[in-house]
This record gives C-alpha cells, sequence and structure tokens, in this order.
C-alpha cells in the first residue's frame, strides 16, 4: 500500500485507485511530520509518524468489501479478524506506537522518524525517505490551502 507520491496528479483527479491514493497519504503523513520536525525541532517541539496496525474492530474499514478483506488476508473466511494477519492489533496495542513517541526518551533521538511497532520503522518507498520531497509536499501543500482559502 506504501506507494510513492503522484506529483503530476497528486489529488487523483484521473486514474483513480483507491489502494494507490491510501499509500500516498500514508506517504504524505511519513513526509509531513518529517518536515514538520525538522521546521519545529529548535522551538523543542517533535513530530512523528506512526503505523498503528489494521484495527478492525474501530470499524474504519467498513467501507472496504468484506471479500477483498479476506482476499488480502486482513479477515478470515467467516470475516472475523484474522490475528495472524501482520498488521493486525487490538485497539491498545495500536495506540501503543503514538503513545510511545509521545511519551517515551528514547523516541526523541529519531523525531521525525515513521515509528512501527514502538520502534523506527522501514519506509518503504524513495518518497519517504527524502527530504527534498518532504519539503516539495510541504510548498505544495501551502499552495493549496492558500488555493482553497482564496476560493473561501
Amino acid at each position: 500500500f506504501l506507494g510513492g507520491i503522484r506529483w503530476d496528479d497528486v489529488n487523483f483527479t484521473t486514474g483513480y485507485d483507491k489502494y494507490q491514493a491510501y499509500g500516498q497519504s500514508k506517504t504524505a503523513n511519513i513526509m509531513f511530520a518529517r518536515e514538520l520536525n525538522a521546521r519545529l525541532a529548535a522551538k523543542g517541539v517533535t513530530a512523528y509518524s506512526c503505523h498503528p496496525g489494521a484495527i478492525y474492530e474501530t470499524g474504519l474499514a467498513h467501507h472496504i468489501p468484506k471479500e477483498e478483506l479476506i482476499a488480502f488476508g486482513a479477515l478470515n473466511p467467516d470475516g472475523t479478524p484474522n490475528n495472524t494477519f501482520a498488521f493486525t492489533k487490538t485497539i491498545p496495542q495500536g495506540a501503543s506506537t503514538p503513545v510511545y513517541c509521545a511519551v517515551h526518551p528514547d523516541a526523541l533521538r529519531h523525531a521525525g522518524e515513521y515509528f512501527d511497532n514502538n520502534d523506527v520503522g522501514q519506509t518503504a518507498n524513495e518518497d519517504s525517505g527524502s527530504a527534498e520531497a518532504a519539503k516539495r509536499l510541504w510548498a505544495l501543500s501551502e499552495k493549496l490551502v492558500a488555493e482553497a482559502s482564496a476560493k473561501a
């Protein structure tokens, strides 16, 4: 799911694919946290991006057909969460990594990074680890916000 940024069409005005869009949003979260941390570090503010896991009891995946979740391996054939699926977590387990980043002193050594399972995680594409891409996304975000504000 973790894809790069479609710089030529970030809003998916053509060729929309829900999984590509989801991957882009996750990549953007990683990049945004990295750039926010860089901009605010001198003020003592830290930012992190965190992978909470797949928490099916929240209902956030209700729009994804059950058949897709079963085919993906996230659900068992009877529709219950597949607890052997790599990303399946309970709500407390999913909250663990963001809480770790917020309060654990070791997290400070990795401010601005992507965390998974209470540790620095591995990202799957070039954009998510690029400081230049993070700056580019920040500039694009400022431009899009300015355009939206001018219309309001």
